[in-house]
């Protein structure tokens, strides 16, 4: 509303730019992101709500985290400053433009169709050479020539008019270098058409790279382009575009290698490879070149290359010229490394206590697939589990994973320090991550223990006939004590004809407070009448608790 255009990423979420704000605005150009494939790339955001796509994928800009260096980002947010660009070069030639105007500019000067997947969003690509505000527009075809000094060079100017627009457009250029002269033929144009635009240069001319700006005008009208002349001495470079890989062994990849013609040199490059690590195998397509194009690369390694970061030269001949670039060929073996969350645990000794780790398999070089889980628990005092799933499985494309450990600590462990070692494989390869768990003393008066008591405490029973009769063994936790308990009756002081019944142990499990043990008394009629101690036993590790009671045999 305030007259200023503005161009809008779409978002980064593969989802409907018509559900996020700003993207859904209407009067604003929103900008989705597209590959140098020319395909929407996977993350843009998509629909009738956006206006046109522009490249936002490895896209090379300024870096705040290594300023001032440049880093390399993907993202809509890539795309919508090569529209805000675009916009500048049209507010450029035609200050007063009305966003609607700018917006109209930009769809109708967009190319059209050439967008795979545009997933239901407008098919256009920005495209700013035909960028025109006023009824006619001039475009040059080549945008950059080069030649040597005393030589000439052609450029195609092409015209457009609006259909009711037919009066005469002038052409003129401005910029020539020193001793460099140019023509029109024709100079002007009515109704559209096309100018062949000829520069001359002189041996005089000096060797650079000259912006020329080619005008025309029709009365008040005006509409520019520019081209680069190159003056330079006849010679070829090469450039690789992105020129680092990265690739398992037994993978492949490809490289595209482009060569630039200066000053106007044309002829063919032929195109060889040195320096590949062993097992690894190069070809060129095609392998001889002709100037300001390019020859696809592919690079093939064997499972037997060997990891490591490689640089290898690629030579250009052409006669007698030869000139190099490098390629960095990384080859890394998929592999996984293992982190735990914390590394530590400590829980207070006497207590049953239950503490977790988080076991992250972070994966390396591309690795994914099912990793093998496991606990060395080797170390750790009795009373302490580990309860660990026995695998996972790393998505394609993820970073990492993760699973949950659980570490049950029960009262009777002892006091320490402890080493957990956690294991993660895969392909015979172990990597490890130890913890540390740390069990503390139990506060004084504390400590795990148990007691013991009988009831009734005396049984009397009638001589001279079979009786059966029980005491009930009751074993008291204390202090949070678990563990197993062995039992023992002692009826060295019973009389033949008595005997006693008892279980050789019992489990006290955590959080117990009390067990009841029932002991069978039988009393055999030959039984001798009097008064016997029987006396109970509990043990745990070196600790033995005992009761006493008393079985009263009357006289019949």
């Amino acid at each position: 509303n305030a007259g200023v255009s503005y161009a809008l990423a779409a978002g980064n979420a593969d989802a409907d730019a018509c559900d996020v704000s700003p993207a859904r605005v209407g009067p604003a150009i929103t900008v989705g992101a597209s590959n140098i494939s020319d395909e929407r790339a996977a993350f843009s955001n998509k629909g009738p709500c956006v206006d046109l796509f522009a490249p936002g994928v490895g896209i090379t800009s300024d870096s705040i985290v290594n300023a001032p260096q440049t880093q390399v980002f993907s993202g809509t947010s890539m795309a919508s400053p090569h529209v805000a660009g675009a916009i500048a070069l049209i507010l450029e030639s035609a200050p007063t433009t009305s966003p609607a105007a700018v917006a109209k500019v930009l769809l109708e000067g967009a190319t059209s169709g050439v967008i795979s997947d545009a997933a239901g969003s407008p098919n256009l690509l920005l495209y700013t050479r035909e960028l025109r505000v006023g009824p006619f527009g001039v475009t040059v075809s080549p945008s950059e020539r080069g030649l040597p000094p005393g030589q000439s060079v052609s450029f195609q100017v092409s015209v457009t008019t609006d259909d009711d627009f037919d009066a005469p457009v002038s052409l003129r250029i401005s910029g020539l270098p020193n001793g460099a002269n140019a023509t029109f033929s024709p100079p002007s144009l009515a109704g559209g058409g096309i100018s062949t635009l000829v520069i001359t240069t002189s041996a005089s001319t000096p060797k650079d790279t000259f912006e020329l700006i080619v005008t025309g005008q029709s009365g008040s009208e005006t509409s520019s382009s520019s081209i680069l002349l190159e003056v330079a001495t006849p010679d070829f470079a090469l450039d690789v575009v992105s020129d680092y890989r990265k690739i398992a062994p037994g993978g492949s990849t490809v490289y595209t290698v482009h060569v630039d013609g200066i000053g106007g040199f044309d002829n063919p490059v032929g195109l060889q490879i040195t320096g590949l690590p062993n097992g690894a195998t190069a070809s060129f397509t095609p392998s001889s070149v002709i100037p300001e194009t390019s020859a696809s690369l592919t690079v093939n390694t064997t499972t037997s290359t060997i990891d490591g970061t490689y640089t290898a030269t690629i030579r250009g001949q052409s006669g007698g010229a030869v000139r190099t670039t490098t390629i960095v060929l990384e080859v890394r073996t998929p592999d996984i490394s293992v982190s735990l969350s914390p590394t530590s645990h400590t829980v207070q000794g006497g207590q049953l206590a239950t503490k977790g780790f988080i076991v992250k398999v972070h994966a390396l070089h591309g690795f994914s697939g099912v990793v093998g889980l496991a606990a060395d628990t080797s170390a750790l005092p009795a009373g302490v589990t580990v309860n660990l799933p026995d695998s996972l499985t790393i998505p394609a494309d993820a970073a990492s994973w993760s699973a949950s450990a659980i570490v049950f600590v029960q009262a009777s462990a002892a006091p320490g320090s402890y080493a957990i070692i956690f294991e993660a494989s895969q392909s015979g390869k172990v990597r490890t991550a130890t913890a540390m768990l740390n069990i503390s003393e139990p506060p004084p008066g504390e400590t795990p223990d148990f007691e013991v008591s009988l009831s009734p405490s005396t049984l009397s029973v009638t001589g001279g006939k079979l009786s059966v009769r029980a005491f009930t063994f009751r074993i008291n936790a204390l202090h949070g004590f678990s563990g197993q308990l062995d039992l023992r009756s002692d009826g060295s002081a019973l009389p033949d004809g008595v005997r006693v019944n008892l279980p050789a142990s019992v489990n006290i499990s955590p959080g117990t407070t009390s067990r009841f043990i029932s002991s069978t008394v039988f009393v055999e009629a030959v039984a001798a009448t009097g008064s016997y101690s029987l006396e109970y036993e509990a043990s745990h590790g070196g600790s033995t608790r005992k009761a006493t009671a008393t079985l009263h045999i009357t006289v019949p």
